[in-house]
């Protein structure tokens, strides 16, 4: 079956196996490996990513497990020169979140993603995807509007991100890069605007995150924290305090809204409550924090489209 997924690509159909013996199988060239998707009861429900650490031997104990076999990131393969790059969609669109919210841009979402948050809404970009040159991709954002989002899925899982991010600075675009925060920004051209997402407890992710880049934030990037829970603002407000973020760069809250299918990608913490947008307002108003509090705006104009957009 590993030949099949090196031969295959980005994603292979889903198993159900048992959990006791298996081992990782990883693709010498191709960095391909079992990705479990739900341990439990309830294993007809393949897309549920749980865990974040993706090696069998941090799994809880259950009984059987669903797979699927997924390209996923692999750090020795970000090092490959490469001028592609796997595209889940380009569109023109507003922007709905960041401080920008309202102005035209040209969309590129990138596929790929080895985060699994809560409340994700775009689990499309996941897996799959069209592979297109640097090239290409700059060339159909020319006829757009002046500001290009590059977003996700997570675009910093591939290698020529940065190269692409150059390239669309010298067809004189205003580029945004919309990153998760779990990979390290140190590296990108300069005169780019990171929009770094940092995930609260909420997501299930929260450990994932990178505090070295907060250290690299400039004045011109901005600290986007998205906020589901009570907790989650809790811990934002302490981080925001103890480091004086609103002094390193723009800092926003952005509401979380609840996930578009009733079942998350993950279970949502029980001890956590939710926190209403109107309740957001209201605490940071109390508290009197030095942010911009920023709902995603798309969602409420175009509340049909699964992508948020």
């Amino acid at each position: 079956m590993a030949g099949d997924a090196a031969k295959n690509g980005h994603l292979l159909p889903d198993r159900v196996g048992p959990l006791m013996g298996e081992t990782p199988l990883r693709e010498p060239k191709g960095g391909v490996l079992y990705e479990p998707v739900f341990a439990g009861e309830m294993p007809t429900l393949p897309g549920w990513p749980v865990y974040r650490n993706l090696t069998l031997s941090t799994i809880c104990h259950a009984p059987t497990v669903a797979f699927r076999w997924s390209l996923l990131y692999n750090p020795a393969l970000m090092k490959k020169k490469d001028n592609t790059i796997l595209i889940a969609e380009l569109y023109t669109s507003l922007q709905g979140e960041t401080r920008f919210v309202g102005l035209p841009s040209f969309f590129i979402r990138t596929a790929g993603c080895p985060l699994r948050c809560s409340w994700c809404d775009s689990p499309h970009a996941f897996s799959g995807g069209k592979r297109m040159t640097i090239r290409e991709i700059v060339a159909q954002s020319l006829s757009g509007p002046e500001f290009v989002t590059v977003t996700g899925g997570e675009p910093l899982v591939q290698g020529a991100v940065p190269r692409l991010l150059s390239r669309l600075i010298e067809a004189k675009k205003s580029v945004l890069l919309e990153t998760s925060g779990a990979f390290s920004i140190a590296d990108l051209p300069p005169e780019i605007i990171v929009i770094l997402d940092w995930k609260g407890q909420s997501s299930g992710e929260a450990d994932r995150m990178l505090k070295d880049n907060l250290s690299r934030l400039r004045p011109h990037d901005e600290l986007k924290f998205v906020i589901a829970t009570e907790e989650d603002y809790r811990d934002a407000r302490e981080l925001l305090r103890s480091e004086s973020l609103h002094r390193r760069c723009h800092v926003t809250f952005s509401w979380a809204f609840p996930p578009p299918d009733p079942h998350p990608l993950k279970p949502f913490p029980k001890e956590q409550r939710r926190i209403s947008l109107a309740e957001l307002a209201g605490r940071i108003l109390e508290d009197r924090l030095p942010v911009r509090m920023i709902p995603q705006v798309h969602k409420f104009v175009w509340p049909e489209e699964g992508s948020g957009r």
